[in-house]
């Protein structure tokens, strides 16, 4: 695990914490719920003892669920990313026997991500949820629209 530092956005010093690049919820299932409630992403500044969201770009996949999220905090990894999920990446490729029959999803934040989880565990299907978010607004556009 690699070591990042960063200002403090409480105090303004120097705190170092541990990014965690990639979460599979087989080998470590506490992950499921702190992944979900931000505590995954917690880090305690060293010097005025606050706790702060760090927000970095990670792979997450939950085998039991056949899902797999990659979220990307800059436009970079989102393109990096889209690359490696749809196969264009042949250094950085997922193993697609492994991951047959897994729903496969990238977002660009953490709106979108908690989003991802709630309507996985609801036991919805995200693209159903999706059509319909995009069919309401076009029909609210519609009711907006002035002629």
């Amino acid at each position: 695990m690699s070591l990042l530092e960063t200002a403090c956005p409480h105090c303004g010093k120097s705190m170092v914490f541990s990014p965690i690049d990639s979460i599979n919820t087989e080998e470590r299932p506490e992950m499921i719920q702190k992944v979900r409630d931000g505590e995954a992403f917690a880090s305690i500044c060293g010097h005025c003892g606050k706790k702060s969201h760090m927000d970095y770009s990670f792979l997450y996949y939950q085998p039991s669920a056949l899902f797999l999220v990659y979220y990307a905090a800059n436009q970079e990894d989102y393109e990096k990313a889209w690359k490696m999920l749809t196969g264009q990446d042949r250094e950085h490729r997922l193993d697609e026997e492994k991951l047959r029959g897994v729903k496969k999803r990238l977002v660009k934040s953490r709106e979108a991500l908690r989003e991802k989880f709630m309507i996985l565990d609801s036991g919805f299907d995200d693209r159903v949820i999706e059509f319909c978010l995009l069919y309401t607004s076009d029909a609210a556009d519609d009711l907006t629209r002035v002629d």
